[in-house]
């Protein structure tokens, strides 16, 4: 929890330092074209990246009591696509296969999208057979919730990494 929160903390002020400069560069250089393409798309991209980590801290103290261990590896593996989608995301804005990013993108979104949706069916087969995992079921059900949401948030910074890159604004959910 403690490693979260600290991450946490350095996200809003990370969020913080962008703004500032991204904001003093159009008011002093006033840019154009591809550099404020990549200004607009940072402002965003960096706020996305800071509700992540909220959705993160939200997630931590869910899990402070464990998880219900019948979808804990589904949890996992959506946590281990998730990884990935950063990766991509991480590897656009270096400029590395941003032609792929999108399909990539939604393939991987998919997958989360089916893992979630399996989450949310096994919960309550789970619950209904013991009662006593009523409370842990309703967080799983909620933690793969705001995993998912991370994913769509991940997939949105894609769109915004191809618009900075190539100047057309895509669909990726």
């Amino acid at each position: 929890v403690k490693i979260i929160m600290e991450y946490e903390e350095k996200s809003d002020l990370l969020n913080l330092k962008v703004d500032e400069k991204c904001l003093s560069t159009l008011a002093l250089q006033q840019p154009v074209a591809s550099d404020l393409r990549f200004i607009a798309s940072m402002l965003k991209i960096s706020a996305n990246y800071e509700r992540i980590c909220d959705i993160a801290r939200k997630i931590t103290f869910l899990l402070k009591g464990g998880v219900l261990e019948e979808v804990k590896d589904e949890l996992l593996k959506i946590v281990e696509v998730l990884k990935e989608m950063l990766r991509v995301n991480v590897d656009g804005l270096k400029g590395v296969k941003v032609d792929e990013l999108i399909t990539e993108l939604k393939k991987l979104d998919d997958v989360i999208d089916k893992l979630n949706r399996g989450v949310r069916a096994r919960v309550p087969e789970v619950v209904k057979a013991n009662c006593e995992k009523v409370e842990e079921g309703l967080k799983a059900v909620i933690v793969s919730l705001y995993l998912e949401r991370i994913g769509d948030i991940l997939a949105k910074s894609g769109s915004r990494i191809v618009f900075a890159k190539k100047g057309v604004w895509v669909w990726i959910k």
